[in-house]
C-alpha cells in the first residue's frame, strides 16, 4: 500500500483525444494544420507521457494515430462495434465512451460540419473537457478556428 505522499508523485499519462473528419486529410493544410497541432500537444506535457485516444476511422483518426506512432508515443484506438446493438449509432456510443473515459484535451478537426466529429466535440465540452475546435470547409455560423492555446 502506498503512502499519501508516494500517491501525490504518481504522475498520470496527458490523454488526448483527437476526433474528426472522414474527409480530414484531402488536403495538404489539413496535414500540416493536424502534426502542428499534435507536435505542439507532445512538447508542452513533455515529463507526462500524452496517449493519443482515437476512434480509429479512416481519415483524421488514421492520420493522427500514424503521426503520434512516428513520435514514438503511444495510441489507444476504440473501433465502433458496427454489427453489435447500436448498429448506426455504433459511431456515435463509440466517441461516448472515449469521452466518458476521460481526456485532458480534445482536439476536434472538422471538416464541412462532420456530424460524427461534432458530436465527439459537442459530448467532450458536455463533460468539460477543454475541447479546441480546427474547421475546414463549411464552418457552422459563429464558429471560430483554434486559436493559440496551452496545454495545462
Amino acid at each position: 500500500m502506498r503512502s499519501a505522499d508516494e500517491a501525490q508523485q504518481v504522475v498520470r499519462p496527458f490523454r488526448l483525444l483527437v476526433t474528426g473528419s472522414r474527409t480530414w486529410g484531402s488536403e495538404a493544410a489539413d496535414t500540416v494544420r493536424l502534426r502542428q497541432a499534435l507536435n505542439h500537444v507532445a512538447q508542452e506535457v513533455g515529463y507526462r507521457t500524452p496517449i493519443l485516444i482515437h476512434g480509429g476511422a479512416r481519415g483524421l483518426d488514421r492520420l493522427a494515430a500514424s503521426h503520434w506512432r512516428g513520435l514514438g508515443l503511444p495510441t489507444e484506438e476504440h473501433l465502433p462495434d458496427w454489427d453489435g446493438p447500436w448498429g448506426r449509432q455504433a459511431g456515435f456510443r463509440r466517441n461516448e465512451l472515449m469521452v466518458n473515459l476521460g481526456a485532458n484535451l480534445c482536439l476536434a478537426f472538422i471538416r464541412d460540419q462532420s456530424r460524427g466529429a461534432t458530436h465527439c466535440a459537442n459530448f467532450a465540452e458536455r463533460r468539460n473537457i477543454r475541447t479546441i475546435r480546427f474547421y475546414a470547409g463549411r464552418m457552422p455560423a459563429g464558429a471560430t478556428q483554434g486559436q493559440e492555446w496551452q496545454v495545462k
